[in-house]
């Protein structure tokens, strides 16, 4: 879900929803980063609690986490 077309923050309550039925799929999301930038990520949702979320980020190879705040968009990724 792209909120306008533009990269915006998510309402945290629309982010919770689909990553808590993501929990053990791989989900795709965009992400504003701290110098305003924004990136896309495939990650594997691990938990979302006090506004971060905590996932395995394939780029990565790690778990890392993201505030819930600066993703903007975030789908689910389907097996083709």
């Amino acid at each position: 879900m792209v909120v306008g077309g533009e990269p915006s923050a998510l309402d945290p309550q629309r982010v919770h929803q689909p990553l808590g039925r993501s929990a053990g799929a791989t989900v795709w999301l965009a992400y504003v980063d701290r110098g305003g930038g924004l990136t896309e990520r495939l990650v594997d949702p691990l938990r979302v609690e006090g506004g971060w979320l905590t996932a395995y980020d394939h780029r990565a190879d790690d778990a890392r986490t993201f505030a819930v705040h600066r993703i903007s968009a975030v789908s689910p990724v389907h097996a083709d």
